[in-house]
């Protein structure tokens, strides 16, 4: 019914959802079908009930919310940090605005040669760390140094990590 709705709505491609496509999460509906269940079908059925109290025993959980964390606190840094190690060198507002558009274009190109290789090779967690090792490396490059060029530098690493 859903899918009907959305196909006269407009919304659907007549050909994206099958008529039957609500009833297919009754259980024993694929099998009386003939159709055999994939892995989406063995998810549904394995659904039981979860509580807060569980997911926060879930060391998956912890990871994925300190890497979230450390992603915010990466892209908010830069955001706010670029500008005022660019004031500090004594820069009119155009200089900075220019300059610290530089970093933001070269890492955007560096992502996706990054995510063309990621997409030939499947190693997500491999890239998920490499990522985050080279956010942390050009951080603490950036920090290193005191001219601007290095700094520069090492923000461009660190936004390619991220």
């Amino acid at each position: 019914m859903a899918a009907g709705a959305a196909r006269a709505a407009g919304l659907l491609p007549g050909r994206a959802l099958p008529e039957d496509a609500g009833r297919s999460a009754r259980p024993g509906y694929l099998a009386q079908r003939g159709r055999t269940p994939g892995p989406a079908d063995a998810e549904q059925a394995s659904k039981g009930t979860h509580s807060f109290r569980q997911s926060l025993k879930d060391g998956r959980v912890w990871l994925l919310a300190a890497i979230l964390f450390s992603y915010i606190i990466g892209i908010l840094g830069i955001g706010v940090w670029l500008p005022q190690i660019l004031k500090s060198h004594h820069l009119t507002t155009l200089q900075i605005g220019w300059i610290s558009a530089v970093p933001y274009i070269i890492a955007s190109g560096a992502m996706l040669i990054w995510a063309r290789v990621l997409a030939g090779k499947r190693r997500y967690i491999l890239h998920l760390a490499l990522t985050c090792g080279t956010g942390a490396a050009g951080f603490l490059f950036s920090v290193m140094f005191n001219e601007l060029l290095p700094a520069l530098i090492g923000l461009t690493v660190a936004l390619i990590g991220l």
